[in-house]
């Protein structure tokens, strides 16, 4: 029993110093890119040692998909809320997704910064972000058609179309978010779009 009781404030600091190390190197990510970030100012950042880091992430790669994993898992909780709500109320909701994307901003900067990195190369980065693209692709169809199935989106409109079009929409957000230092509002970008598609694609009853 004592054994497991002193572990307990071992087990503790070890996640404070993983979430401090994760937080740190997402705003190092974000702002220099990956390969430009060191683990020695990612480490000083969280306030440990390089050492100390290693031991928790033996590798860059490996904090990086720390980084990325803890950043999903907080989307996910909210994509599936989302989809919950099926059809038509999946797009009204998902009407705020650019504030989503300035309120973390770093994240955005980061998966901004890795896609660019790694576009045309066959790394375990790459893969990722092909596909993370593809899920996107695919729940942004399928709540195409579940809404043209439910009656409330046209049931010509081009469900693949229209999802390619919008995720290629949030793409371009992003870039001007920050090519512009912020002047361009995702918020707002996303927002108007989404408001012009759901015009154009929901049924009249649902207008």
């Amino acid at each position: 029993m004592a054994t497991s009781t002193n572990a307990r404030p071992q087990q503790a600091r070890a996640k404070r110093t993983r979430k401090a190390v994760i937080e740190a190197a997402s705003r190092r990510f974000g702002a220099e890119g990956y390969r430009s970030a060191t683990i020695a100012a990612i480490a000083a950042d969280a306030g440990v040692t390089d050492a100390g880091l290693l031991y928790h992430f033996p590798t860059k790669e490996d904090l990086l998909f720390a980084v990325m994993s803890a950043a999903d898992a907080e989307l996910q909780t909210t994509v599936e809320e989302r989809r919950m709500l099926g059809g038509l109320e999946y797009f009204r909701a998902m009407r705020d997704w650019g504030e989503l994307m300035e309120r973390d901003s770093s994240i955005t900067a980061l998966h901004t910064i890795l896609s660019a990195e790694h576009l045309l190369d066959d790394s375990r980065v790459n893969a990722y972000f092909r596909a993370r693209y593809d899920n996107a692709l695919a729940l942004t169809v399928g709540a195409f058609e579940d809404g043209q199935r439910r009656g409330e989106i046209r049931a010509e409109a081009d469900a693949e179309g229209e999802a390619r079009t919008l995720l290629a929409v949030m793409d371009g957000a992003r870039l001007q978010y920050f090519f512009t230092d912020g002047r361009v509002s995702m918020a707002e970008m996303v927002r108007q779009y989404l408001d012009q598609m759901l015009d154009r694609v929901a049924a009249p009853s649902d207008r």
